[in-house]
């Protein structure tokens, strides 16, 4: 769930941070591991 007001960018690495793999970041986010993989590449 994403809290309100919260950058997506900054859910992807909270997910990455805790240990999430980027696969299971896209499943738990509802999107393809792409996104994910650019997101990360906007830090």
């Amino acid at each position: 769930m994403i809290e309100a007001g919260e950058n997506v960018t900054m859910v992807v690495k909270r997910f990455i941070d805790t240990g999430l793999s980027l696969e299971e970041t896209a499943a738990r986010m509802d999107v393809p591991v792409d996104y994910v993989k650019s997101c990360l590449r906007k830090k």
